[in-house]
């Protein structure tokens, strides 16, 4: 019976693992919104459009410590102006948008420099 129950779980992991792999929830990719994804729905900016389809961006992605008590949100960048915070998004009009785009820590990092420790969040606009 144990054998049956282990085999069962082992079943069971790959495709709840899969599942979560870069799962969206509206089919899309996992580090890029697309103008047509965020047309399907009736937000109104940038930011509710994240909400809605990419929470995951919007969690901070480090741990406190007593040198970082408050790691800071991704940061987020409008055709490639750094904005002053990701609540910023808020005044980016969902209709103007092109895609949104999320980097990993490491890769916005490589691509920014440091103070990217929860990511970038890249806006383009039409």
């Amino acid at each position: 019976m144990l054998k049956f129950g282990a085999l069962l779980g082992l079943l069971a992991l790959p495709s709840s693992s899969c599942a979560l792999k870069g799962d969206t929830g509206s089919g899309g990719s996992s580090t890029v919104l697309t103008a047509e994804e965020i047309e399907q729905d009736l937000v109104t900016t940038a930011y509710e459009a994240i909400q809605r389809y990419r929470p995951q961006w919007l969690r901070t992605r480090a741990t406190p410590t007593p040198y970082n008590p408050d790691p800071t949100p991704p940061q987020a960048y409008v055709d490639g102006v750094r904005l002053e915070g990701v609540w910023e998004l808020r005044s980016v009009r969902a209709a103007a948008v092109e895609s949104i785009r999320y980097l990993s820590p490491t890769d916005a990092t490589n691509r920014f420099g440091t103070d990217h420790v929860s990511g970038a969040i890249l806006v383009t606009t039409r």
